[in-house]
């Protein structure tokens, strides 16, 4: 392979993506009653159109069928990192939720959710940090230690790092 030539995204400008993504962002901001499974819904049709727009190969029926339950094992664990974001969770503690040994959970979820999972549970500890950043209620110390980090200057290198400025900003 080349070793100049630039990564191009295949999906860039497709209006069904904005359209699909649009749609899940503005679900997941109002949070209406009913707005995880739209957003569920969302992701499903979003996987569809991937499929049938982008898809390089068809996948045999026993490979779809290993890929669909490591996606609902991961679903559990997703689920329980939404629960329990506010305490310390150790990868041992959610590869027992799905009886994996922890090599192997933490090389599944990389390789679905393109991420380690400490990593997944520090956005989701942001992510909620910015929410309650906005209410302006509580101070920002009082805020990152509510959503799991013990550490004040770990949470403002983190949040900086996502969000590109500091929490108090």
């Amino acid at each position: 392979a080349d070793k100049n030539v630039i990564f191009r995204s295949v999906v860039d400008g497709d209006r069904d993506i904005d359209a699909i993504m649009a749609a899940i962002y503005q679900e997941y901001r109002e949070q209406k009653i009913g707005y995880r499974l739209v957003c569920k819904g969302e992701m499903l049709r979003l996987i569809a159109h991937l499929v049938r727009e982008y898809a390089a190969e068809i996948l045999t029926d026993r490979e779809s069928e290993r890929r669909k339950k490591q996606l609902e094992r991961l679903n559990t664990v997703i689920d329980y990192i939404q629960c329990n974001y506010t305490r310390q969770i150790g990868n041992w503690e959610l590869a027992g939720i799905i009886h994996l040994s922890e090599d192997r959970f933490n090389h599944l979820f990389k390789e679905s959710m393109g991420m380690a999972p400490l990593q997944y549970i520090n956005e989701v500890r942001i992510k909620k940090a910015m929410n309650l950043l906005k209410r302006k209620d509580r101070t920002v110390a009082e805020i990152a230690d509510s959503v799991g980090f013990t550490d004040y200057n770990h949470f403002g290198r983190q949040f900086r790092r996502y969000y590109g400025c500091t929490p108090s900003e």
